[in-house]
């Protein structure tokens, strides 16, 4: 069934009822996935920071001498 794009939300709910519930079952799906990406990207940029920042210092760590006084000057 062909539908004219350009038809404002009250004209196709006018025409089918049945494409109407379909409009908003799938409006109802893109909101959820929506809600889903954002909550994972809440979590998880955090978490990638701080992952890059450990991976960051850890590498500067494992160059400096841990028996002499260069690793205590760093950390003071």
């Amino acid at each position: 069934m062909l539908v004219n794009v350009w038809q404002s939300k009250e004209d196709v709910g006018k025409s089918d009822p049945a494409l109407e519930r379909q409009v908003e079952i799938i409006r109802s799906l893109v909101a959820s996935y929506l809600a889903i990406i954002s909550k994972m990207t809440r979590d998880l940029v955090p978490k990638t920071i701080m992952h890059l920042m450990i991976r960051d210092v850890s590498g500067d760590a494992a160059s400096l001498d841990f028996c002499g006084n260069s690793f205590w000057y760093v950390l003071a």
